[in-house]
Protein backbone atom coordinates (compact mmCIF):
# COMPACT_ATOMS: atom_id res chain seq x y z
CA UNK A 1 0.00 0.00 0.00
CA UNK A 2 3.15 2.39 0.46
CA UNK A 3 3.47 2.16 -3.07
CA UNK A 4 -0.10 3.09 -4.11
CA UNK A 5 0.42 5.73 -1.45
CA UNK A 6 2.83 7.72 -2.73
CA UNK A 7 1.67 7.61 -6.35
CA UNK A 8 -1.48 9.42 -5.25
CA UNK A 9 0.57 11.96 -2.90
CA UNK A 10 2.31 12.54 -6.51
CA UNK A 11 -0.27 12.85 -8.43
CA UNK A 12 -1.79 15.34 -5.91
CA UNK A 13 1.06 17.16 -6.33
CA UNK A 14 1.36 17.14 -10.12
CA UNK A 15 -2.08 18.71 -10.16
CA UNK A 16 -1.70 20.99 -7.36
CA UNK A 17 0.24 22.84 -9.69
CA UNK A 18 -2.62 23.23 -12.64
CA UNK A 19 -4.71 26.34 -12.98
CA UNK A 20 -8.03 25.28 -13.18
CA UNK A 21 -9.05 28.28 -13.09
CA UNK A 22 -7.70 29.60 -16.01
CA UNK A 23 -9.08 31.66 -19.30
CA UNK A 24 -9.84 29.62 -22.52
CA UNK A 25 -8.86 31.18 -25.69
CA UNK A 26 -11.19 33.34 -27.27
CA UNK A 27 -12.09 31.07 -29.48
CA UNK A 28 -13.01 28.37 -26.83
CA UNK A 29 -16.54 29.35 -25.64
CA UNK A 30 -17.75 26.29 -23.50
CA UNK A 31 -20.79 26.44 -22.92
CA UNK A 32 -21.81 26.59 -18.87
CA UNK A 33 -23.27 22.95 -18.64
CA UNK A 34 -21.58 20.37 -17.18
CA UNK A 35 -20.45 19.16 -19.86
CA UNK A 36 -18.67 21.86 -20.98
CA UNK A 37 -16.93 22.14 -17.57
CA UNK A 38 -16.20 18.62 -17.51
CA UNK A 39 -14.54 19.08 -20.92
CA UNK A 40 -12.80 22.25 -19.92
CA UNK A 41 -11.43 20.73 -17.00
CA UNK A 42 -9.85 18.03 -19.48
CA UNK A 43 -8.62 20.57 -21.77
CA UNK A 44 -6.72 21.97 -19.15
CA UNK A 45 -5.33 18.63 -17.85
CA UNK A 46 -4.28 17.75 -21.59
CA UNK A 47 -2.77 21.52 -21.80
CA UNK A 48 -0.44 21.06 -18.35
CA UNK A 49 1.76 17.76 -19.80
CA UNK A 50 1.44 16.37 -16.74
CA UNK A 51 1.44 13.25 -17.82
CA UNK A 52 -2.75 12.15 -18.60
CA UNK A 53 -2.90 9.42 -20.76
CA UNK A 54 -6.55 8.88 -20.25
CA UNK A 55 -9.05 11.02 -19.26
CA UNK A 56 -12.97 9.70 -18.70
CA UNK A 57 -15.69 11.75 -18.31
CA UNK A 58 -19.77 10.03 -18.47
CA UNK A 59 -21.97 12.49 -19.19
CA UNK A 60 -25.71 10.73 -18.88
CA UNK A 61 -29.13 11.89 -19.27
CA UNK A 62 -29.46 10.85 -22.73
CA UNK A 63 -32.61 8.36 -22.29
CA UNK A 64 -34.56 9.45 -24.65
CA UNK A 65 -37.72 7.83 -23.76
CA UNK A 66 -39.98 11.34 -24.25
CA UNK A 67 -39.97 14.61 -25.97
CA UNK A 68 -37.13 13.65 -27.78
CA UNK A 69 -38.43 16.95 -30.25
CA UNK A 70 -36.75 17.58 -33.68
CA UNK A 71 -35.39 20.70 -33.20
CA UNK A 72 -36.23 22.04 -29.55
CA UNK A 73 -37.03 18.96 -27.33
CA UNK A 74 -34.69 17.54 -24.66
CA UNK A 75 -32.25 15.47 -27.30
CA UNK A 76 -32.02 18.57 -29.43
CA UNK A 77 -30.97 20.90 -26.30
CA UNK A 78 -28.57 17.86 -25.47
CA UNK A 79 -26.79 17.38 -29.27
CA UNK A 80 -26.75 21.46 -29.46
CA UNK A 81 -24.68 21.27 -25.44
CA UNK A 82 -22.44 18.36 -27.01
CA UNK A 83 -21.42 20.19 -29.90
CA UNK A 84 -20.50 23.44 -28.03
CA UNK A 85 -18.24 21.38 -25.97
CA UNK A 86 -16.47 19.52 -28.00
CA UNK A 87 -16.11 22.40 -30.09
CA UNK A 88 -14.43 24.67 -27.42
CA UNK A 89 -12.59 21.53 -26.48
CA UNK A 90 -10.83 21.39 -29.99
CA UNK A 91 -10.61 25.48 -30.03
CA UNK A 92 -8.69 25.28 -26.02
CA UNK A 93 -6.42 22.71 -26.90
CA UNK A 94 -4.83 24.36 -30.05
CA UNK A 95 -1.65 22.29 -31.02
CA UNK A 96 -2.44 19.77 -28.17
CA UNK A 97 -5.18 18.22 -30.21
CA UNK A 98 -2.39 16.97 -32.13
CA UNK A 99 -1.47 14.52 -29.23
CA UNK A 100 -4.93 14.13 -28.07
CA UNK A 101 -8.14 11.32 -29.47
CA UNK A 102 -11.45 12.20 -28.16
CA UNK A 103 -14.01 9.34 -28.31
CA UNK A 104 -17.43 10.33 -27.81
CA UNK A 105 -19.57 7.37 -28.26
CA UNK A 106 -22.72 5.84 -25.98
CA UNK A 107 -23.21 2.22 -24.95
CA UNK A 108 -26.35 1.68 -27.16
CA UNK A 109 -28.70 3.19 -29.76
CA UNK A 110 -32.03 4.67 -30.12
CA UNK A 111 -35.06 2.58 -32.15
CA UNK A 112 -36.43 3.99 -34.92
CA UNK A 113 -39.66 4.77 -34.22
CA UNK A 114 -41.72 6.66 -32.12
CA UNK A 115 -43.09 5.61 -29.08
CA UNK A 116 -46.49 7.52 -27.78
CA UNK A 117 -44.56 10.05 -25.64
CA UNK A 118 -42.82 11.80 -28.68
CA UNK A 119 -39.76 9.60 -27.50
CA UNK A 120 -37.73 6.43 -28.93
CA UNK A 121 -37.17 3.37 -26.81
CA UNK A 122 -33.79 1.34 -25.96
CA UNK A 123 -32.50 0.25 -29.25
CA UNK A 124 -29.36 -1.14 -30.64
CA UNK A 125 -26.99 0.42 -33.21
CA UNK A 126 -25.55 3.55 -32.06
CA UNK A 127 -22.64 5.75 -32.83
CA UNK A 128 -19.31 6.93 -31.92
CA UNK A 129 -17.29 9.76 -32.99
CA UNK A 130 -13.62 10.65 -32.93
CA UNK A 131 -11.74 13.44 -33.02
CA UNK A 132 -8.02 14.63 -32.45
CA UNK A 133 -4.46 13.97 -33.73
CA UNK A 134 -3.99 11.14 -35.92
CA UNK A 135 -7.51 10.90 -36.73
CA UNK A 136 -8.40 9.89 -39.80
CA UNK A 137 -11.72 12.03 -40.32
CA UNK A 138 -14.20 13.52 -42.99
CA UNK A 139 -15.89 10.34 -43.19
CA UNK A 140 -18.41 8.09 -42.08
CA UNK A 141 -17.12 4.43 -41.01
CA UNK A 142 -20.02 1.76 -41.42
CA UNK A 143 -21.92 -0.62 -42.90
CA UNK A 144 -25.09 1.36 -43.33
CA UNK A 145 -27.93 -0.59 -44.04
CA UNK A 146 -30.63 1.95 -44.69
CA UNK A 147 -34.07 2.40 -42.65
CA UNK A 148 -36.03 0.27 -44.61
CA UNK A 149 -37.93 -2.21 -42.17
CA UNK A 150 -36.52 -5.35 -43.31
CA UNK A 151 -33.26 -3.95 -42.95
CA UNK A 152 -34.12 -3.10 -38.96
CA UNK A 153 -33.20 -5.38 -36.47
CA UNK A 154 -36.19 -5.68 -34.11
CA UNK A 155 -36.96 -2.39 -35.12
CA UNK A 156 -34.26 -1.14 -34.20
CA UNK A 157 -30.56 -0.18 -36.79
CA UNK A 158 -28.34 -3.40 -36.65
CA UNK A 159 -25.05 -3.20 -34.82
CA UNK A 160 -22.92 -2.89 -38.04
CA UNK A 161 -19.33 -1.96 -36.37
CA UNK A 162 -18.27 -3.35 -33.13
CA UNK A 163 -17.37 -0.26 -30.64
CA UNK A 164 -14.94 -2.02 -28.86
CA UNK A 165 -13.08 -2.31 -32.22
CA UNK A 166 -13.07 1.34 -32.28
CA UNK A 167 -11.63 1.59 -29.20
CA UNK A 168 -9.41 -1.30 -29.39
CA UNK A 169 -7.67 0.54 -32.62
CA UNK A 170 -7.10 4.15 -30.15
CA UNK A 171 -5.78 1.51 -27.66
CA UNK A 172 -3.14 0.04 -29.90
CA UNK A 173 -2.86 3.10 -32.09
CA UNK A 174 -2.31 5.72 -30.20
CA UNK A 175 -1.48 4.26 -26.60
CA UNK A 176 0.15 0.92 -27.72
CA UNK A 177 -1.36 -1.46 -26.02
CA UNK A 178 -1.26 -4.54 -27.99
CA UNK A 179 -2.60 -7.04 -25.31
CA UNK A 180 -6.50 -6.14 -26.68
CA UNK A 181 -7.38 -9.43 -25.20
CA UNK A 182 -6.39 -8.18 -21.60
CA UNK A 183 -8.84 -5.26 -22.27
CA UNK A 184 -11.84 -6.32 -24.31
CA UNK A 185 -11.21 -10.73 -23.32
CA UNK A 186 -12.69 -12.29 -26.20
CA UNK A 187 -12.63 -9.99 -28.70
CA UNK A 188 -10.78 -10.79 -32.34
CA UNK A 189 -9.91 -7.33 -33.29
CA UNK A 190 -10.64 -5.57 -36.48
CA UNK A 191 -9.38 -2.98 -37.51
CA UNK A 192 -12.20 -0.05 -38.53
CA UNK A 193 -9.93 2.72 -39.84
CA UNK A 194 -10.63 5.40 -37.68
CA UNK A 195 -7.17 6.49 -36.48
CA UNK A 196 -3.69 6.18 -38.28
Amino acid sequence: YKRQGMATVGALAAFDGIDFDRSPPSAAAYPQTQLGRRLFDAATLVRSNVGVDVIHIDHGDWDDHDDMGPVGGDLAGRLVDLGQAVAAFRNDLGGALTRTTLLVHSEFGRRVDQNGSRGTDHGRGGLAMVLGGHVLGGRVIADWPGLSPGNLDDGALAVTTDLRNVMAEILRLRLGVWNIASVFPGLAPQMVGAVG
